[in-house]
């Protein structure tokens, strides 16, 4: 995952396919146990958001485990999960994404890559692509910058492509170009800080 250091990325051909901050096996169990301890305060506090969430983290995992069985759920109750996968609780997703995410999906590329983004692209398990959505996290729905955590925006957005307009999963790409943040609140947030950085100026990478 993301503990694998650049060199090893290279190697591996999955440049692109991780967030570009390399993060330890340390950081990446203080992120989890970070997270379980605001699931408990939120579920303590008040459990409007944590039930959006919950619902959110379920249907998740069962797109990890079994992407026809998440698509074919999609599509026959895509009145009742439509707001899970996108809108309302997509944003509240990109606010807490460092915390959920649990595994790549999608391609990042960020200043780091300069010169290396066509080699790049072939990182991609696909042959062929019909449909990408890009985001640079920097207007979310209203919420501001959320840096690389926009990337939950591309995610939930393709999803309802597939389940609304029956395109072939295998032939969407979510894209995040990631320029940094410059949210104060996210980049003194030590769960979200390990995923994000400050703001760089991407048009010379371009």
């Amino acid at each position: 995952g993301t503990a694998f250091s650049m060199t090893e990325r290279d190697r591996l051909d999955l440049r692109g396919l991780l967030p570009p901050n390399v993060m330890s096996l340390n950081q990446q169990i203080n992120r989890f146990m970070l997270d379980m301890k605001r699931l408990k305060e939120s579920v303590r506090d008040g459990p409007a958001d944590t039930t959006a969430l919950a619902k959110w983290r379920i249907l998740n995992r069962l797109h990890d485990r079994n992407e026809t069985m998440y698509y074919k759920v999609l599509i026959d109750n895509i009145e009742e999960y439509a707001p899970i996968v996108y809108t309302p609780t997509v944003g509240l997703v990109c606010q807490n994404y460092s915390g959920l995410f649990r595994r790549p999906r999608g391609m990042y590329f960020s200043a780091a890559d300069r010169g290396e983004m066509m080699s790049m692209v072939y990182n991609w398990p696909a042959e062929q692509v019909d449909m990408i959505v890009v985001t640079d996290g920097s207007r979310i729905l209203g919420l501001g910058d959320l840096g690389v955590q926009g990337i939950g925006i591309a995610i939930g957005k393709l999803d309802l492509y597939v389940a609304a307009a029956v395109i072939n999963p295998q032939r969407v790409l979510p894209v995040m170009i990631d320029c940094g943040t410059n949210n104060e609140k996210l980049l003194k947030d030590p769960l979200s800080r390990i995923l994000l950085y400050e703001f760089v100026s991407f048009l010379p990478c371009i």
